[in-house]
């Protein structure tokens, strides 16, 4: 497969005119965080630098309430973009440590186990996400689900199969054109986010890196 084959791109103008519209939306409510981060989402695809200023903002306005591990994926992901890994990687730790309990449980909510899949992956866990995915088939085997194409790129990166890759980019630009997800959603690690992230795996793989 080529990545001609599965190159997605959002309407250049639909972009700028969101980020005009979120710009004015910030205007109005300086310091939220969710015209920061879709400001910045905006500008990261139109290639400005600047975009990792409002990442930044965005997280640090960003208010987890204790014990909410959603918030804490959330605000991790604006850590990501903004290109600071460490804090990331606190906050993937945190929302971790609070869905593991519930995840593990002997008879899980599959929800449970479907939230703990994206922060296991990002934390590099590729064998926990193997046990994660092999106990949300066993009881929600039908749901079509954004954890599976992730479960398969963790799959990729545990053994370095750049093929099983390409099927994950595959089956996430699929979702994407599915459900006309939009390059300025808010609000996590969301479709385009997984989508980057298994280019960027696939390529590494295909180049012969090691992830």
């Amino acid at each position: 497969m080529k990545l001609d084959d599965v190159k997605i791109q959002p309407n250049k103008k639909a972009v700028e005119a969101e980020l005009a519209k979120a710009r004015k939306r910030l205007e109005r409510f300086p310091g939220a965080w969710i015209w920061l981060e879709q400001v910045g989402r905006c500008l990261r695809w139109l290639g400005d630098p600047e975009a990792q200023t409002y990442f930044r903002q965005g997280a640090a306005n960003y208010k987890v309430k204790e014990g909410h591990a959603g918030d804490h994926m959330r605000r991790g992901n604006l850590h990501r973009l903004a290109g600071n890994i460490e804090a990331a990687q606190q906050d993937f730790e945190q929302a971790h440590a609070l869905y593991a309990p519930r995840a593990y449980r002997e008879k899980p909510n599959p929800l449970d186990v479907e939230h703990m899949i994206p922060a296991s992956f990002l934390l590099s866990r590729d064998d926990e996400v193997a046990e994660l995915i092999a106990r949300l088939r066993a009881i929600d085997r039908y749901t079509d689900l954004i954890c599976y194409p992730i479960a398969k790129l963790a799959e990729a990166r545990r053994t370095q199969n750049a093929g099983l890759a390409a099927e994950a980019v595959a089956e996430l630009a699929a979702m994407i054109r599915r459900d006309r997800a939009k390059i300025w959603n808010t609000g996590g690690v969301l479709q385009w986010d997984w989508y980057e992230i298994a280019l960027d795996i696939w390529q590494s793989l295909s180049q012969g890196h090691t992830e």
